[in-house]
């Protein structure tokens, strides 16, 4: 019998990295979800389940720091 793979969310806004990331860690990990953008993060976060999310601290958009709040929220397990 097969064991789970960790259900996992990336968010990185250099799409290169983003890319390599997601190739990299699907031969590990089961990647529900990647993003450049931490708003639509949290939006898919709101109907979708994730046990972890890799995410680059500093986005050129907003420091992903301050979406840990809403992050939370949507997947408080995480």
């Amino acid at each position: 019998m097969e064991e789970a793979k960790i259900k996992l969310v990336v968010l990185e806004d250099q799409k290169i990295l983003l890319d390599s990331f997601v190739t990299s860690l699907a031969k590990d990990f089961d990647v529900v979800g990647s993003f450049d953008d931490a708003d639509i993060a949290v939006d898919f976060l709101k109907s979708h389940e994730a046990d972890v999310i890799l995410a680059d601290t500093c986005l050129k958009k907003t420091n992903t720091l301050d979406y840990i709040g809403a992050l939370r929220e949507q997947a408080p397990k995480i």
